[in-house]
């Protein structure tokens, strides 16, 4: 789930605007909970079994 499709298209909306760049809502744009459960489904989604995920000191616990 990628967020609400209308807060999406507002988030696409307002950001073109400001960068003067299009931007698609269906592929750039993504609204989550907070910042740790967007981080966790991303990392879930790109990261295959054995892959290694590297992390700079110090780093908010809820990454690791």
């Amino acid at each position: 789930m990628f967020g609400h499709p209308i807060l999406r298209s507002a988030i696409a909306k307002n950001y073109s605007e400001r960068l003067k760049h299009q931007i698609n809502k269906d592929t750039e744009v993504l609204v989550s909970c907070g910042a740790s459960a967007c981080l966790g489904s991303v990392i879930a989604n790109i990261a295959g079994p054995g892959d290694e995920i590297l992390m700079f000191s110090p780093f908010y616990p809820n990454y690791s």
